[in-house]
């Protein structure tokens, strides 16, 4: 079987991404199989396997939404979904993830919640302007994709989106205010 060298390292770390923290045989200096660990290899291990249960954990909130016909999205709000990724952390603390590394985890999700969560405001695509940011994905009536979140709108989007509302019209248009 041929080998890409520079994947070697890559593959390690998703071979042992799920050591838990409390490990004492997964620790810098210390030898598995051929492969010498350095802190950089442990760190980058351990971070991938607290970002992993964070969405998982997220993930699977999101999946028991849907089961209840979106009733939780709707009295719980996306919040509860990131809250339900940081709880699981928290959980592990100490035991399956980095104390340290959780608590900057947590700091840096919370900041990009918060800058994420800046105000949505519906607008019609005749009030629509160059320089708008948009806050959601544009799709046609029939769910096609037109233009990614946070696109900054011009002239020449404008004009295509004109095209898409007259042949098959668009979904709603929400913008970052």
């Amino acid at each position: 079987m041929q080998t890409v060298d520079a994947l070697k390292y890559p593959g390690q770390i998703v071979l042992h991404y799920l050591r838990r923290y409390d490990d004492s045989d997964f620790r810098a200096n210390q030898q598995i199989e051929d492969f010498t660990l350095t802190e950089d290899f442990v760190l980058s291990c351990r971070i991938l396997n607290m970002c992993s249960a964070f969405e998982r954990a997220r993930t699977m909130a999101t999946l028991e939404a849907k089961e209840r016909a979106q009733k939780m999205r709707v009295e719980r709000g996306e919040r509860y979904f990131v809250e339900r990724g940081l709880y699981a952390l928290k959980q592990g603390k100490g035991t399956e993830f980095d104390p340290m590394l959780v608590a900057r985890f947590s700091d840096m999700i919370e900041r990009l919640y918060m800058e994420y969560r800046r105000e949505k405001k519906l607008v019609s695509i005749v009030n629509l302007k160059p320089g708008m940011v948009l806050s959601r994905p544009i799709e046609t009536l029939q769910g096609l994709p037109v233009a990614p979140r946070d696109l900054t709108i011009t002239e020449d989007m404008l004009r295509r989106l004109d095209v898409f509302q007259n042949t098959g019209g668009l979904g709603p248009i929400y913008i970052w205010e």
